[in-house]
């Protein structure tokens, strides 16, 4: 699921289930 990091969308989908570090 690294790929949602690069996404816009995906920092908030891929963010939520692994950690408020991506946001």
């Amino acid at each position: 699921m690294r790929l949602h990091d690069s996404a816009p969308g995906g920092l908030r989908r891929g963010g939520l289930r692994r950690g408020s570090h991506v946001t």
